[in-house]
């Protein structure tokens, strides 16, 4: 307002109310300028925020599939050292068809599960491999690969728990 008086005092009337209306006018597009820039980077917040969930999501779902499958290898293994059957299809030839089907789900979905969850899974998915050459008779060596396991087992929970807080949701 102090300025606007002493433009009244310092320029002819029209002028003073030409200099007002263009401060006005500057007052108005800053606004509008600074409302449009706070609106884009709001929305880029708020995608960016939704691309992480969706990747965390992902993320979390592609460690519980990944631990269920080579459990459930792990158990087939174990049987078939016991002398039990095991399913059909497990096997074909010295190939353990869903052991490798882990592999190549490691090595697709690498990205989204991030290097940490990526090499534990891989050492995981490695002493499975190492589990189904030991022979049968040789119970030192599997009982080191069932530690070996647990310790990883171990490893994943408290990846899974320190990325998703999984124990603090009610």
């Amino acid at each position: 307002m102090e300025s606007f008086l002493t433009w009244i005092k310092t320029y002819s009337p029209v002028m003073a109310g030409l200099l007002l209306a263009l401060a006005g006018i500057t007052f108005v597009l800053r606004e509008a300028v600074k409302t449009a820039v706070n609106n884009t980077l709001e929305l880029r917040l708020k995608r960016r925020s939704a691309f992480e969930d969706k990747v965390l999501s992902d993320r979390f779902s592609l460690i519980i599939g990944l631990s269920t499958r080579l459990e459930r290898i792990m158990t087939n293994l174990n049987r078939r050292r016991a002398g039990q059957d095991i399913p059909n299809g497990f096997m074909n030839l010295n190939e353990i068809v869903p052991l490798t089907e882990v592999f190549e789900d490691l090595i697709v979905h690498r990205l989204v599960l991030g290097e940490r969850f990526y090499d534990l899974f891989r050492k995981m998915a490695e002493l499975a491999s190492r589990a189904a050459n030991i022979d049968a008779k040789d119970e030192p060596g599997w009982m080191r690969i069932s530690k070996e396991w647990d310790g990883l087992r171990g490893d994943v929970r408290t990846g899974t728990e320190e990325t998703f807080e999984v124990n603090k949701i009610k």
